[in-house]
Protein backbone atom coordinates (compact mmCIF):
# COMPACT_ATOMS: atom_id res chain seq x y z
CA UNK A 1 0.00 0.00 0.00
CA UNK A 2 1.25 3.47 -0.86
CA UNK A 3 2.30 5.60 2.13
CA UNK A 4 -0.22 8.36 1.41
CA UNK A 5 -3.04 5.80 1.11
CA UNK A 6 -2.05 4.23 4.42
CA UNK A 7 -1.99 7.66 6.04
CA UNK A 8 -5.44 8.49 4.65
CA UNK A 9 -6.87 5.22 5.97
CA UNK A 10 -5.38 5.92 9.38
CA UNK A 11 -6.94 9.39 9.47
CA UNK A 12 -10.29 7.93 8.38
CA UNK A 13 -10.07 5.24 11.07
CA UNK A 14 -9.28 7.81 13.75
CA UNK A 15 -12.15 10.01 12.57
CA UNK A 16 -14.57 7.08 12.77
CA UNK A 17 -13.41 6.32 16.29
CA UNK A 18 -13.80 9.93 17.46
CA UNK A 19 -16.84 11.13 15.49
CA UNK A 20 -18.65 7.97 14.39
CA UNK A 21 -19.78 7.25 10.84
CA UNK A 22 -22.38 10.02 10.63
CA UNK A 23 -20.03 12.62 12.12
CA UNK A 24 -17.18 11.61 9.86
CA UNK A 25 -19.33 11.79 6.72
CA UNK A 26 -20.68 15.18 7.82
CA UNK A 27 -17.19 16.58 8.27
CA UNK A 28 -15.98 15.09 4.99
CA UNK A 29 -18.82 16.81 3.12
CA UNK A 30 -18.70 20.03 5.13
CA UNK A 31 -15.01 20.85 4.57
CA UNK A 32 -15.15 21.34 0.78
CA UNK A 33 -18.45 23.21 1.17
CA UNK A 34 -16.87 25.62 3.66
CA UNK A 35 -13.93 26.08 1.29
CA UNK A 36 -16.28 26.85 -1.61
CA UNK A 37 -18.31 29.32 0.45
CA UNK A 38 -15.11 30.99 1.66
CA UNK A 39 -13.83 31.36 -1.90
CA UNK A 40 -17.16 32.81 -3.02
CA UNK A 41 -17.19 35.27 -0.14
CA UNK A 42 -13.61 36.25 -0.98
CA UNK A 43 -14.57 36.85 -4.61
CA UNK A 44 -17.53 38.96 -3.51
CA UNK A 45 -15.44 41.10 -1.16
CA UNK A 46 -12.53 41.67 -3.51
CA UNK A 47 -14.60 42.15 -6.66
CA UNK A 48 -15.33 45.72 -5.58
CA UNK A 49 -13.02 48.48 -6.78
CA UNK A 50 -14.24 50.81 -4.02
CA UNK A 51 -11.74 50.78 -1.15
CA UNK A 52 -14.30 51.72 1.50
CA UNK A 53 -16.62 48.94 0.35
CA UNK A 54 -13.84 46.34 0.46
CA UNK A 55 -12.74 47.15 3.99
CA UNK A 56 -16.33 47.55 5.21
CA UNK A 57 -17.11 44.02 4.02
CA UNK A 58 -13.93 42.74 5.67
CA UNK A 59 -15.07 44.35 8.93
CA UNK A 60 -18.70 43.17 8.71
CA UNK A 61 -17.69 39.56 7.97
CA UNK A 62 -14.84 39.50 10.53
CA UNK A 63 -12.76 38.25 7.60
CA UNK A 64 -9.55 37.90 9.61
CA UNK A 65 -11.27 35.56 12.08
CA UNK A 66 -10.12 36.91 15.44
CA UNK A 67 -12.48 36.50 18.38
CA UNK A 68 -10.85 39.44 20.20
CA UNK A 69 -10.47 42.06 17.48
CA UNK A 70 -12.15 42.58 14.11
CA UNK A 71 -8.83 44.06 13.01
CA UNK A 72 -7.33 40.55 13.16
CA UNK A 73 -5.04 38.51 15.39
CA UNK A 74 -2.26 41.06 14.91
CA UNK A 75 -4.34 43.51 16.94
CA UNK A 76 -4.84 41.32 20.00
CA UNK A 77 -3.33 42.33 23.33
CA UNK A 78 -1.06 39.29 23.31
CA UNK A 79 0.32 40.05 19.84
CA UNK A 80 0.90 43.74 20.57
CA UNK A 81 2.66 43.32 23.91
CA UNK A 82 6.03 44.53 22.60
CA UNK A 83 4.82 47.48 20.56
CA UNK A 84 2.65 48.66 23.46
CA UNK A 85 5.76 48.71 25.63
CA UNK A 86 7.93 50.41 22.98
CA UNK A 87 5.67 53.19 21.73
CA UNK A 88 5.90 55.34 24.89
CA UNK A 89 9.71 55.19 24.57
CA UNK A 90 9.50 56.35 20.95
CA UNK A 91 7.14 59.18 21.91
CA UNK A 92 9.59 60.41 24.53
CA UNK A 93 12.68 60.08 22.33
CA UNK A 94 11.21 62.03 19.40
CA UNK A 95 9.06 64.50 21.31
CA UNK A 96 5.76 63.11 20.06
CA UNK A 97 2.78 64.93 21.53
CA UNK A 98 0.13 64.18 18.89
CA UNK A 99 -0.61 61.06 16.84
CA UNK A 100 -2.67 60.19 13.78
CA UNK A 101 -3.30 56.44 13.93
CA UNK A 102 -4.70 55.35 10.58
CA UNK A 103 -6.05 52.87 10.04
CA UNK A 104 -7.01 52.64 13.70
CA UNK A 105 -9.30 49.63 13.34
CA UNK A 106 -11.29 48.84 16.47
CA UNK A 107 -8.78 50.55 18.83
CA UNK A 108 -8.39 47.23 20.64
CA UNK A 109 -4.75 47.57 21.66
CA UNK A 110 -3.93 51.22 21.02
CA UNK A 111 -6.33 52.31 23.75
CA UNK A 112 -3.85 50.89 26.28
CA UNK A 113 -1.09 53.12 24.87
CA UNK A 114 -3.27 56.22 24.72
CA UNK A 115 -4.43 55.75 28.31
CA UNK A 116 -0.85 55.61 29.56
CA UNK A 117 0.69 58.45 27.49
CA UNK A 118 0.40 62.22 27.44
CA UNK A 119 -0.65 62.57 23.79
CA UNK A 120 -3.46 63.94 21.66
CA UNK A 121 -4.80 61.06 19.59
CA UNK A 122 -6.73 60.98 16.32
CA UNK A 123 -7.85 57.58 15.06
CA UNK A 124 -8.80 57.39 11.40
CA UNK A 125 -10.38 54.54 9.47
CA UNK A 126 -12.17 54.17 6.15
CA UNK A 127 -14.98 52.06 7.68
CA UNK A 128 -17.71 54.39 9.03
CA UNK A 129 -19.21 51.72 11.29
CA UNK A 130 -15.87 51.22 13.04
CA UNK A 131 -15.47 54.94 13.62
CA UNK A 132 -19.01 55.25 14.99
CA UNK A 133 -18.32 52.36 17.35
CA UNK A 134 -15.03 53.86 18.50
CA UNK A 135 -16.59 57.27 19.07
CA UNK A 136 -19.34 55.80 21.24
CA UNK A 137 -16.92 53.73 23.31
CA UNK A 138 -13.65 55.62 23.50
CA UNK A 139 -13.86 59.25 22.37
CA UNK A 140 -12.81 61.91 24.85
CA UNK A 141 -11.29 65.37 25.13
CA UNK A 142 -7.91 64.22 23.78
CA UNK A 143 -9.06 61.11 21.91
CA UNK A 144 -10.90 61.66 18.64
CA UNK A 145 -11.95 59.48 15.73
CA UNK A 146 -12.89 60.35 12.16
CA UNK A 147 -13.59 58.60 8.87
CA UNK A 148 -10.43 58.86 6.77
CA UNK A 149 -9.20 57.52 3.45
CA UNK A 150 -5.42 57.78 3.79
CA UNK A 151 -4.97 57.21 0.06
CA UNK A 152 -6.56 60.53 -0.83
CA UNK A 153 -7.82 62.52 2.19
CA UNK A 154 -5.82 65.36 3.70
CA UNK A 155 -3.94 64.34 6.82
CA UNK A 156 -4.39 66.22 10.11
CA UNK A 157 -1.49 68.24 11.48
CA UNK A 158 0.18 66.04 14.11
CA UNK A 159 3.68 64.90 15.06
CA UNK A 160 3.43 61.23 14.05
CA UNK A 161 1.39 59.08 11.69
CA UNK A 162 1.17 55.44 12.76
CA UNK A 163 0.34 53.19 9.80
CA UNK A 164 0.48 49.66 11.17
CA UNK A 165 -0.49 46.56 9.18
CA UNK A 166 -1.99 48.66 6.40
CA UNK A 167 0.35 48.85 3.40
CA UNK A 168 0.49 45.03 3.42
CA UNK A 169 -3.15 45.25 2.24
CA UNK A 170 -2.65 47.92 -0.45
CA UNK A 171 -1.86 47.64 -4.15
CA UNK A 172 1.40 49.17 -5.36
CA UNK A 173 -0.47 52.15 -6.76
CA UNK A 174 -2.35 52.78 -3.54
CA UNK A 175 0.85 52.50 -1.50
CA UNK A 176 2.46 55.14 -3.70
CA UNK A 177 -0.55 57.46 -3.43
CA UNK A 178 -0.67 57.02 0.35
CA UNK A 179 3.02 57.79 0.84
CA UNK A 180 2.79 60.77 -1.53
CA UNK A 181 -0.18 61.98 0.48
CA UNK A 182 1.92 61.78 3.65
CA UNK A 183 4.80 63.62 1.95
CA UNK A 184 2.41 66.48 1.16
CA UNK A 185 1.22 66.70 4.77
CA UNK A 186 2.57 68.59 7.78
CA UNK A 187 3.26 65.41 9.77
CA UNK A 188 6.88 65.06 10.83
CA UNK A 189 7.19 61.28 11.14
CA UNK A 190 5.78 58.02 9.77
CA UNK A 191 5.89 54.74 11.71
CA UNK A 192 4.90 51.84 9.47
CA UNK A 193 5.17 48.08 8.98
CA UNK A 194 7.77 46.23 6.92
CA UNK A 195 8.70 42.57 6.96
CA UNK A 196 12.28 41.53 7.66
CA UNK A 197 13.26 39.99 4.33
CA UNK A 198 15.66 37.20 5.22
CA UNK A 199 14.23 34.83 2.60
CA UNK A 200 14.71 37.22 -0.31
CA UNK A 201 11.05 37.38 -1.31
CA UNK A 202 10.01 39.83 -4.03
CA UNK A 203 7.31 42.41 -3.44
CA UNK A 204 4.10 41.34 -5.14
CA UNK A 205 1.29 43.57 -6.33
CA UNK A 206 -2.19 42.73 -5.06
CA UNK A 207 -5.70 44.09 -5.17
CA UNK A 208 -6.28 46.46 -2.29
CA UNK A 209 -7.86 44.57 0.61
CA UNK A 210 -5.88 41.37 0.07
CA UNK A 211 -2.66 40.69 2.01
CA UNK A 212 0.99 39.77 1.35
CA UNK A 213 4.47 40.22 2.76
CA UNK A 214 6.06 43.60 2.11
CA UNK A 215 9.65 44.85 2.09
CA UNK A 216 9.62 48.64 1.97
CA UNK A 217 13.37 48.82 1.40
CA UNK A 218 13.25 46.88 -1.89
CA UNK A 219 11.75 47.55 -5.32
CA UNK A 220 9.45 49.17 -6.11
CA UNK A 221 9.41 51.21 -2.87
CA UNK A 222 13.08 51.95 -2.12
CA UNK A 223 12.53 53.55 1.28
CA UNK A 224 15.89 54.30 2.93
CA UNK A 225 17.53 51.74 5.19
CA UNK A 226 18.82 54.47 7.49
CA UNK A 227 15.47 54.69 9.25
CA UNK A 228 15.33 56.56 12.55
CA UNK A 229 13.92 53.90 14.86
CA UNK A 230 12.60 50.34 14.75
CA UNK A 231 10.28 48.24 16.90
CA UNK A 232 10.03 44.46 16.59
CA UNK A 233 6.37 43.72 15.93
CA UNK A 234 5.75 40.03 15.40
CA UNK A 235 5.01 36.80 17.20
CA UNK A 236 6.27 33.44 15.93
CA UNK A 237 5.81 31.44 13.83
CA UNK A 238 4.93 34.37 11.57
CA UNK A 239 7.51 35.99 9.28
CA UNK A 240 9.44 38.58 11.34
CA UNK A 241 8.41 42.17 10.82
CA UNK A 242 9.04 45.52 12.41
CA UNK A 243 7.66 49.03 12.64
CA UNK A 244 10.15 51.51 11.21
CA UNK A 245 10.24 55.27 11.70
CA UNK A 246 10.96 57.70 8.84
CA UNK A 247 10.79 61.45 8.71
CA UNK A 248 8.76 63.10 5.98
CA UNK A 249 11.83 64.13 3.97
CA UNK A 250 13.08 60.53 3.77
CA UNK A 251 9.77 59.39 2.32
CA UNK A 252 9.50 62.34 -0.07
CA UNK A 253 12.99 61.68 -1.44
CA UNK A 254 12.09 58.05 -2.21
CA UNK A 255 9.00 58.96 -4.22
CA UNK A 256 10.63 59.81 -7.59
CA UNK A 257 12.36 56.42 -7.79
CA UNK A 258 9.19 54.70 -6.62
CA UNK A 259 7.16 56.59 -9.20
CA UNK A 260 9.55 55.60 -11.98
CA UNK A 261 9.50 51.94 -10.93
CA UNK A 262 5.70 51.87 -10.91
CA UNK A 263 5.21 54.01 -14.00
CA UNK A 264 2.92 56.25 -11.97
CA UNK A 265 1.70 59.52 -13.45
CA UNK A 266 0.10 61.41 -10.60
CA UNK A 267 -0.43 64.99 -9.54
CA UNK A 268 -0.14 63.86 -5.93
CA UNK A 269 3.64 63.98 -5.67
CA UNK A 270 6.02 65.64 -3.30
Amino acid sequence: MLPHASSALLRFSNALRVHGLAGTLYRACRYPLVRILSMRRRQRIFSSTDTASVFTQIYESNWWGSEESVSGTGSTLAYTENIRAELPLLFEKFGIRSVFDAPCGDFNWMRCVVESCDIDYIGGDIVPQLIARNVSRFAGERTRFSVANIISDEFPKVDLWICRDCLIHFSFGDIYSTLANFANSDIRYLLTTTHINKSGFKNMDIQTGDVRLIDLFSAPFFLPTNYLYAIDDWVGPEVPRMMVLFNRTQVAEALPKMRAALGVHSANTA
